[in-house]
């Protein structure tokens, strides 16, 4: 289950809070993303040592988790409205890119059953 939610909590930062659909007013969206991405890397780094034998991808997303988080720490504690539309789609595509690194994860951690 950890190796799917490092997946999902990456794809819920593009569908909730990268769309703006959580905010309320409140202007933390980035702040939650980033959260998000502190959550998907503890869980990366709890399932290292499987996924180091298993995944030949994994110093790419490694520096795609880098990349992204260096972004949104250069962005600071704005409101997602504030950003530039090309700054916008600048964390898309990085925050995009994860989701892709991060789907075959879950099958990578899944149980298999040798009975």
């Amino acid at each position: 289950m950890l190796g799917l939610r490092a997946h999902e909590i990456v794809e819920n930062a593009v569908q909730f809070e990268l769309t703006g659909r959580t905010d309320y007013g409140s202007d933390s969206n980035l702040a939650t993303a980033q959260a998000n991405l502190q959550g998907t890397q503890e869980a990366l780094t709890l399932l290292q040592p499987l996924l180091a034998v298993r995944m030949s991808t994994l110093p790419q997303i490694n520096a795609d988790m880098a990349t992204t988080g260096a972004e949104l720490k250069q962005l600071g504690d704005v409101p997602l409205a504030s950003l530039s539309i090309t700054q916008r789609e600048q964390l898309n595509a990085d925050f995009g890119q994860l989701v892709d690194d991060l789907a075959p994860i879950a099958a990578v951690c899944d149980i298999r059953r040798t009975s």
